[in-house]
């Protein structure tokens, strides 16, 4: 079958274009299983759009439990189609399991590829480049309004957060959609950039 990827910063229309698939394939009448990581506390159960489409989905502590009720699911009802919201916030282990499912059912993933910092975030990279096809959206920049938007701003009482604040704070009142001229970050000296890219830093 196939890994589907659907990417972007935050207020872009991922969820939008998962649901939108999704009921497609619920008309088609196939088999399907939804899937959200715990992490995120917004919507419990569901996957909503930001324009008020919700489906029902099931939440799950990490990949492993992921892997687990699908495989039982598959054995006893049978699995066309897995699709999985907010992926960034799932462990590493998440690619491996997109990889042992597509073999035998559709995988749509729908998560953000780089985190507040402009960094990759997450499993992402690895499950972009595994997919067979990834689809990056863009928004529009909240201070220069092109389209461009491609960066997550990540704001602390209206100012931008530091490299090495948090890197998951659930909520969207802190955020905004940024283009990579206007996306503000604090960040550190080269050679600490120079080794967080050389894989020399490990920072979950």
């Amino acid at each position: 079958m196939s890994i589907e990827v659907i990417t972007g910063p935050m207020f872009s229309g991922k969820t939008e274009e998962l649901v939108r698939l999704c009921k497609r394939v619920l008309y088609a009448k196939q088999r399907l299983r939804i899937y959200q990581p715990s992490r995120d506390t917004r919507t419990r159960a569901s996957i909503s759009s930001r324009n008020g489409s919700r489906l029902d989905a099931i939440v799950v502590e990490n990949a492993e439990a992921l892997w687990n009720d699908y495989y039982v699911a598959q054995a006893t009802e049978g699995v066309d189609v897995v699709a999985i919201d907010e992926a960034q916030f799932f462990d590493s282990y998440l690619p491996w399991v997109c990889a042992m499912m597509s073999p035998r059912v559709r995988v749509i993933v729908a998560g953000l590829d780089l985190d507040y910092r402009g960094l990759p975030f997450g499993p992402m990279p690895q499950i972009m480049a595994m997919a067979d096809s990834v689809r990056k959206l863009t928004g529009v920049c909240m201070r220069c309004h092109s389209e461009k938007g491609t960066r997550t701003q990540r704001l602390i009482a209206g100012k931008p957060a530091p490299f090495h604040g948090p890197l998951i704070m659930i909520g969207d009142d802190e955020y905004e959609v940024r283009c990579a001229r206007c996306h503000e970050i604090d960040y550190p000296p080269t050679d600490v950039m120079r080794e967080y890219w050389a894989g020399e830093t490990n920072r979950t």
